[in-house]
């Protein structure tokens, strides 16, 4: 575009010199000048000139195109430089456009594998959850085995040796094993909000123990309970229960009893038992090790514990369950308990339990009723020590025992 714009103004110029009539010309290289008039020519200063017919041409012409040439390659060079500025430019957008597309890439690839993290994560988590669930339904699933055993039992003692006793005991702790395996989740897995907002009483966890024991014998006797409005009269303050013990049955009566939610301590291999073991604990029930000392001592802190937080304990003062159908001797926990704790006593006698379940035969049941009976409150005196409340207590229960055989 410049050099036709040059070669226009230099066609231009030369037409202009050649239409004048009379044209000087500047002083060329032999500084002379040179005069056309009427195609005569003379010199001045007697200096060679160069002569035509036309048009004389001086050197400022080849100046002329000089500078044109030289127009011409600055402008090739700076096309060539804004080739080479095009190139540049390209090869950087290039540049930026691989590199975007590789953060891209990058990007993408990143959060592909964030997102592949945490799936896997997740299906790790997953994973996990499900093999935890499977592992305790497979528990669960072997700890049929024992119920199903326990009916295969009955069935053979209905079938093959015709006793209708341990027949009922057979089916009796079936039906009571059945039972157990699916109360026993809702204890599980309310124990951490029972232990954070009802550490002492666990009301949630009463209730299911109750469900459980008058669900399993409803079904085979009936539990007559009196004497509740001895319990109503405390005004929920919290006693020392006790009772005669004869049979495994006494504690399926207990709970048979309103308005109180007992602890019960009782001994320590109970608790290793799978599953009714955990739910005793859950629950609340003290374990005792009667072959260790400490674990007594630690017994009673555990119920003076409860009984200044409003929460009643129970225990069988005889220890074990009497064989011969005779009130043991006492032991002294329940009463120093008692007198340290100014808790009053509550007797309740239990009646029936060892004609139905006698020690030594459980898995034979009988077709009696069951008789339990709350008295009235018994105080420790002022002064009193517990072997004294010991007596006084252990000659009530011979007094009413007695007296309950009698109108038996």
């Amino acid at each position: 575009m410049i050099r036709n714009f040059c070669k226009q103004r230099l066609i231009s110029n030369i037409k202009q010199v050649a239409t004048k009539k009379s044209n000087v010309v500047r002083q060329n290289h032999f500084s002379s000048f040179v005069i056309k008039n009427n195609n005569n020519y003379r010199t001045i200063n007697q200096q060679p000139f160069l002569h035509t017919n036309n048009i004389i041409i001086s050197r400022n012409i080849s100046h002329h195109i000089h500078k044109i040439k030289t127009i011409n390659k600055n402008h090739t060079c700076i096309q060539k430089q804004s080739l080479c500025n095009n190139n540049n430019n390209n090869n950087n957008n290039m540049i930026q456009n691989i590199t975007r597309k590789n953060h891209n890439r990058y990007l993408t690839s990143s959060s592909a594998s964030n997102t592949t993290i945490k799936n896997s994560s997740n299906k790790n988590s997953f994973s996990i959850g499900r093999k935890v669930f499977k592992s305790i339904g497979y528990f669960y699933l072997a700890l049929t085995s024992i119920p199903i055993g326990l009916s295969c039992i009955a069935g053979y003692n209905y079938f093959i040796k015709d006793d209708e006793r341990h027949v009922r005991g057979s089916l009796f702790y079936s039906w009571t094993g059945w039972l157990c395996l699916p109360l026993s989740i809702p204890v599980i897995l309310a124990y951490p909000y029972v232990y954070l907002f009802d550490t002492y009483q666990r009301n949630f966890m009463d209730m299911i123990q109750k469900t459980w024991a008058r669900t399993t014998t409803k079904f085979f006797f009936t539990t007559n309970v009196t004497g509740t409005e001895n319990i109503v009269k405390l005004n929920g303050k919290p006693a020392v229960y006790i009772s005669n013990h004869q049979s495994w049955l006494d504690a399926y009566a207990l709970f048979w009893i309103d308005f109180v939610q007992l602890k019960i301590v009782l001994k320590r291999e109970l608790m290793l038992i799978p599953v009714v073991g955990w739910a005793l604990n859950a629950i609340g029930h003290i374990p005792f090790n009667r072959s260790n000392k400490k674990s007594g001592s630690n017994a009673i802190k555990d119920c003076m514990n409860l009984l200044a937080n409003n929460t009643s304990v129970f225990l069988f003062p005889e220890g074990t369950r009497s064989k011969d159908g005779k009130l043991r001797k006492f032991k002294i926990g329940a009463f120093k308990i008692a007198v340290d704790g100014n808790a009053p006593i509550v007797p309740i006698t239990i009646h029936g339990t060892r004609a139905m379940m006698p020690p030594g035969d459980e898995l034979s049941l009988g077709t009696d009723d069951i008789y339990v009976k709350v008295h009235e409150p018994i105080y420790p005196k002022q002064g009193e020590t517990a072997n004294e409340l010991r007596d006084r207590v252990r000659i009530f229960y011979l007094k009413t025992l007695n007296e309950e055989e009698e109108v038996e």
